[in-house]
């Protein structure tokens, strides 16, 4: 499983369904890295994908992570549980929100290969945070750009404990 994620200095990556920046360069890498993948998203990260004419479905398979929900939009899918999405697609990506990339870095830490990680250097209000612990993850490139006022490093990182396991 991979995460990919875009986080201010204070860890926010949201408020009320809206990213606080709008970075293009960010958003093609974002749009490059799930294509074609497998991807899991919260009810609010589908919430915010509404737009004037449907939904945006950003990846090949797109299942929503939800004990509440009854039905999902057209290009969808269901389901209770990270673990039960993870026997679908063991190499997804996990594009939000807070709830469940908290979740995945919390519980599921161990199967975490990547994590695609865009710091925007800027200390953001907002209700939505993730707690990043990056202490197992090695960082394998970081590139930086200016875009909008915004300084932003768009970073690689690999799970060392678990391609560490690999190894021997």
């Amino acid at each position: 499983m991979n995460l990919i994620l875009a986080v201010s200095e204070n860890n926010v990556i949201g408020n009320d369904l809206e990213i606080p920046w709008d970075l293009k360069t960010d958003r093609a890498f974002f749009r490059e890295k799930v294509k074609d993948k497998t991807v899991i998203l919260g009810t609010n990260t589908l919430r915010s994908f509404k737009t004037k004419n449907g939904y945006f479905k950003p990846g090949k398979l797109n299942i929503v992570i939800s004990k509440t929900l009854k039905e999902v939009p057209d290009g969808f899918i269901l389901s209770t549980s990270v673990e039960d999405a993870l026997r679908v697609d063991y190499n997804l990506f996990c594009i939000g929100g807070a709830k469940l990339y908290n979740y995945c870095l919390e519980n599921l830490r161990d199967q975490i290969d990547y994590i695609y990680l865009t710091r925007v250097l800027v200390k953001s209000v907002g209700n939505c945070r993730v707690n990043l612990n990056l202490e197992d993850f090695k960082l394998l490139s970081s590139e930086t750009f200016k875009e909008n006022n915004l300084t932003y490093n768009i970073r690689e990182y690999q799970n060392v404990r678990k391609f560490l396991r690999r190894d021997n």
